[in-house]
């Protein structure tokens, strides 16, 4: 599961693809906000290894820059 923390500072958590319904309704209920949710830290990413997988604790928003720098730097 994975929960966001909505631009109101409420939490969805979602733990399988019907959980979006939840965070398209809370938008269609506050049309006027376009900001976007934030990740409730920390989160768990799953690296695929050349020994298997790999899973790394995120703990901010730095360390999920990062991680995503790091995704970019090995997919050149």
């Amino acid at each position: 599961p994975v929960t966001y923390v909505m631009p109101d500072g409420s939490t969805i958590t979602i733990e399988n693809d019907e959980g979006w319904y939840y965070v398209q309704r809370w938008y269609e209920e506050n049309s006027d906000v376009e900001e976007e949710p934030g990740f409730q830290y920390p989160v768990d990413i799953v690296y695929e290894t050349e020994d298997g997988e790999e899973t790394v604790t995120i703990n901010s928003e730095e360390e999920l820059e990062v991680a995503y720098e790091d995704c970019e730097d090995d997919g050149e």
